[in-house]
Parts: structure tokens; C-alpha cells; sequence
């Protein structure tokens, strides 16, 4: 009996008795930062700030707009059909050039003969030096631009998004607690979370140049007996010198209001990861934000409604 098993939690240790039993073991998106990588240690828990783990931010990325879930799904594809077409040589005309380099490792996987261009060169990772300099300034400068005067401290909730939601209208009890505080964080950062934005970045750079040449890398970037590190590099580099110290940036914007604020309770929106480590971080209580409704209109003969959160 064929087993598949899809590995989505965990480390892939409790995988490996089942893939030597016989069973397909298929890392789900979500694992990739879980999977081992620097003796016996996985993405998620090398890299981290200020004790909060950013494996997050990989699985993020990767389902978002990572390369490598496309290349994931070409090999799919060719594997696919390599083995219901089964052909004695394959021939590629008009692909891609990453599509081409995968299609060839595919074949040469299953012992199929290919035909085409050379292999192409790969893009180092510094093509993106550029962007990568703008995302370095533009992160810098929004961390030490000034946004006003700091409102009081003291408020009974602070509502962390940037978007403002049409907050419910108070009722006429003038004992009624105040609506939720509007807080943009960016209003609150000084030199301080530039400081450290800064020093987070220096150690990523590290982290990355040592992650490029882990020959634990190669296991991360393999699917069906195929692997594609040298194109998931350019990923990798992306996401270690752009997203995490956006990342990080939010992070420390986040605790900057809380400490100029003081909330008792902070309202997130469930996707902000970030804010909840630093919440988590300065020992501030938070609840997830999924909208607020307006007051249902009372009827005759009873009281006003009171807002619902959720």
C-alpha cells in the first residue's frame, strides 16, 4: 500500500521513520521554516528578535510572493507528466530559462534523455542590490521621521492598524468607557527603533551569508528528488535583508507606542505577527481585530445597543 504523508508541523525528524517505512513525505509550505538546518536547528529557531521567532515571516513570504512556491510547482508539473507521458527523451523549445533548468533536472532525475539549450547562468542575489538599498533607506528614514506631537498616555485600549475602521458610535451613558484609541505607530519612533532597525539588519546580513552556505540549504529547496537552491537563493537573500528587517521595523515601532501609551489592551489584526511579538515582548495584552459593527438601532421601548467587536 502507497502511503503520502504531507509534513506541515513540527520538526522533520518524526518524518523520517515514515519516509524509511516506505511513505512519501511531502514538506507542506508552512513547514519550511521548521525543517532542520544548522545542526540539527531549523530557520525558525536561528533566526529570531528579541526572543520572538520570525519563522513566521518565511512562511509568509513564501506562500506570498517567494519564487520557490513556483518552482515547487513546476517540478510538480513536469514530474507529472514526465511519468503519465513516460518518454524516452524530451525536448524543450520556447521555455523559460528557469523552467528550462528544472525541466532538465526532471529528466535527468528519472533517467530521461533531454534535449535544449545549455543550462543558464543563475542571477546572484546582488541583482537586486538596488531595491534592496531603496527598501534599506526608505526603512531608515520612516523610523526617525517625525509625526507630530506623542498624545497622552494612560488610554484604555490602543487599536494598532493602520487603517482606521469606523470605530461604534459611544452610547448616551456618560459613564460608558471611550471608543478605541487610533495609534499610528509610525507617529512614535525615534532614534532609538532606528538604532536598532540598524543593528538588526548588520545581523541578518550575517545570518544570510552564513545560511547561503549551509549545505543544509539544498534540503530546503528540493522537491521530488529536485533540487533548485541555487535559484532559491535570490529568495532567500530577499527575504533575510528585506522582510525581516521590515519585520523588525514594525516590531519596534509597535513597542515604541506602547511604551509612549501605556495600553491596558491593544486591538490587532490577526495577520500582524510582529505587533503581537512586541506586544507579547513588553507584556501588554492584546485581542485580534476582525471589525467593529455599528449599534443596532433600539427598538421603542429599549435601551441603546451597546458596539460589538468582532
Amino acid at each position: 500500500m502507497k502511503s503520502l504523508v504531507l509534513w506541515g508541523a513540527g520538526r522533520a525528524g518524526g518524518a523520517r521513520p515514515r519516509q524509511g517505512k516506505g511513505a512519501t513525505v511531502l514538506a507542506w509550505a508552512t513547514a519550511w521554516p521548521q525543517l532542520p538546518l544548522i545542526d540539527g536547528r531549523s530557520f525558525a529557531e536561528e533566526v529570531s528578535w528579541k526572543g520572538e521567532s520570525l519563522g513566521w515571516c518565511a512562511e509568509a513570504f513564501f506562500l506570498r510572493s517567494g519564487r520557490s512556491s513556483r518552482y515547487v510547482a513546476l517540478l510538480e508539473t513536469f514530474r507529472r507528466l514526465l511519468e503519465v507521458e513516460a518518454p524516452d527523451e524530451v525536448e524543450a523549445v520556447g521555455l523559460a530559462a528557469d523552467e528550462t533548468l528544472l525541466l532538465r533536472r526532471c529528466c535527468t532525475a528519472l533517467g530521461i534523455l533531454f534535449h535544449g539549450p545549455p543550462a543558464p547562468a543563475v542571477r546572484s542575489p546582488s541583482s537586486f542590490r538596488l531595491r534592496r538599498a531603496g527598501e534599506a533607506a526608505a526603512s531608515l528614514l520612516s523610523a526617525v521621521r517625525p509625526r507630530g506631537p506623542i498624545a497622552a498616555t494612560g488610554a484604555p485600549v490602543l487599536l494598532l492598524l493602520d487603517e482606521e475602521p469606523k470605530l461604534p458610535r459611544p452610547g448616551p451613558d456618560a459613564g460608558a468607557p471611550p471608543p478605541p484609541l487610533r495609534a499610528d505607530v509610525g507617529r512614535y519612533s525615534r532614534w532609538g527603533v532606528f538604532s536598532e532597525l540598524r543593528g538588526a539588519r548588520a545581523g541578518f546580513r550575517r545570518q544570510w551569508r552564513q545560511l547561503a552556505a549551509c549545505p543544509g540549504l539544498q534540503d530546503l529547496f528540493r522537491h521530488r528528488g529536485v533540487g533548485f537552491a541555487d535559484l532559491g537563493q535570490r529568495d532567500l537573500a530577499e527575504l533575510m535583508l528585506i522582510e525581516l528587517p521590515r519585520a523588525v521595523r514594525r516590531f519596534e515601532q509597535v513597542a515604541a507606542t506602547l511604551r509612549a501609551l501605556a495600553p491596558s489592551l491593544v486591538l490587532l489584526a490577526a495577520g500582524d505577527r510582529a505587533a503581537q511579538g512586541a506586544c507579547r515582548a513588553g507584556g501588554v495584552p492584546f485581542a485580534f481585530f476582525r471589525g467593529f459593527r455599528e449599534p443596532a438601532a433600539p427598538a421603542p421601548d429599549q435601551g441603546v445597543a451597546p458596539g460589538v467587536v468582532g
